[in-house]
């Protein structure tokens, strides 16, 4: 997967968060460039401004075809038109990275999600909160979509709205990371007479980027609408990279249409009297029909709803399972083993995270949030005694990473000194010397 230097491509930025410059959309790059002429130009402009929607609809997908940010303006105004000509233009203006103000790209949400966030994605300045409400949505099924192969398209979903934000150096998107560090203590609990062989640790581990269209079947004499998605940097539909700690991209596909007809309308030529001309006055009558329909447009199909199932459900406390105390005997008298060493568990969660963390900082980051020890029992005291210690190892670690944030301005006030709720999970394995159950911490 191609990586991009994200430090620098941050580096231009004010303490406040916002990038400067009026280019607020230079950090998408698009991959595909076309050099229309200006004959061409103006042939487009004629057809968008055409009161013929089956001309106007041409004019918008050849005007993303060629990739003429000029008629931008133009075609956020189709938007408002049927809608016939509001996904023609909405699909346009993805691919030109055209600019569409905020309130106008969230009433147009409903008609395709994933489109209109394509066009957010390339003006993240603009579109900010629509933005961070999406990555949050996708943010709270990220420890499920790290590491599974199975919900990659998922996890470079989240990427993509953590790479613009990233890029805005966002102080409530880093809060949201520094807050969602896994952080927990697992310790295995042995007896002083115990024989250790070896050591193992137990080890625990949105707005999706599917798009369903714009509910109608196109016709012959329409132009094809583009479906979006966001996917890995390296795909072959990839049309506009959004550059990050990793890279991903915006993807677009188009169904099979006439080559004739786009010849045409390119050409300027006149299509209405053609298409009825070789018999297709059927679709030129659905054109019409759908293009004065304001209606509802079909729903997508509902994803089937999977009830989630706790399978470990506890209540955090990472209740021990402890053999009878009353089956234990005396440790021998001369019984004594070492506590194991401290050992850092990995978290693929706390690595991603911690990638964006670092990118924003301009330093690499570290954070053991997550410890894993061998504890030889003596008692009780002891026991709470040394999981207090680990808790403050990870509570200091987590403090001195917050205040590394909160110098660079990247987070909100005061935001940096909360502490984290830190889990301990117990393995109860001793075998001798014990008189009760391990106490809950």
């Amino acid at each position: 997967m191609r990586k991009l230097p994200f430090v620098v491509l941050v580096a231009s930025v004010t303490a406040c968060g916002a990038p400067e410059g009026d280019n607020l959309s230079s950090w998408a790059v698009r991959l595909t460039n076309a050099s229309p002429s200006a004959s061409q130009a103006q042939v487009i402009a004629d057809r968008i401004g055409s009161t013929d929607p089956l001309d106007a609809a041409w004019g918008a997908y050849l005007a993303g075809d060629l990739g003429l940010t000029s008629m931008a303006d133009a075609l956020v105004g189709l938007t408002r038109d049927g809608p016939l000509l509001r996904g023609a233009a909405l699909d346009a203006l993805a691919r030109v990275g055209g600019s569409m103000p905020d309130a106008r790209l969230r009433e147009l949400m409903p008609l395709d999600p994933m489109t209109a966030m394509a066009v957010a994605l390339q003006e993240p300045a603009a579109h900010r909160d629509l933005i961070f409400d999406a990555f949050v949505t996708a943010h709270d099924t990220l420890p499920e979509t790290v590491g599974d192969m199975l919900a990659s398209s998922d996890l470079a979903t989240w990427r993509a709205y953590a790479n613009a934000l990233g890029w805005l150096r966002d102080r409530e998107f880093a809060a949201t990371l520094l807050a969602s560090l896994e952080t927990s203590i697992d310790v295995e609990v042995v007896s002083p007479g115990d024989f250790i062989a070896g050591f193992g640790c137990r080890c625990g581990g949105a707005f999706g980027s599917s798009c369903h269209g714009f509910g109608y079947q196109p016709f012959t004499a329409l132009p094809p609408v583009g479906t979006w998605s966001i996917r890995e940097a390296n795909d072959d539909a990839c049309v506009v990279l959004l550059p990050g700690p990793t890279d991903v991209c915006l993807a677009r596909v188009e169904g099979r249409f006439q080559e004739s007809v786009r010849e045409r309308a390119l050409g300027g030529l006149p299509l209405r009297h053609w298409v009825s001309s070789i018999g297709h006055d059927a679709a030129l009558a659905a054109v019409d029909d759908y293009g004065e329909d304001d209606g509802e447009l079909l729903d997508p199909q509902a994803p089937e709803e999977v009830e989630a199932v706790d399978e470990n459900d506890f209540d955090g406390a990472g209740e021990p399972e402890s053999p009878s105390p009353e089956t234990r005997e005396a440790c021998p008298a001369d019984a004594t083993i070492a506590d194991g060493k401290l050992d850092a568990v990995e978290s693929p969660l706390n690595d991603e995270l911690l990638a964006y963390l670092s990118a924003l900082q301009g330093e690499s980051l570290r954070f053991d949030g997550r410890l894993s020890v061998r504890h030889v029992w003596t008692g009780e005291e002891a026991y709470r005694a040394r999981v207090e210690s680990l808790r403050d190892r990870i509570r200091a670690a987590h403090a001195t990473l917050g205040r590394a944030l909160a110098d660079a301005y990247l987070l909100p006030d005061g935001y940096h000194s909360m502490a984290p709720s830190i889990q301990v999970f117990a393995t109860d394995e001793r075998t001798c010397g014990a008189t009760s159950t391990l106490p809950r911490l």
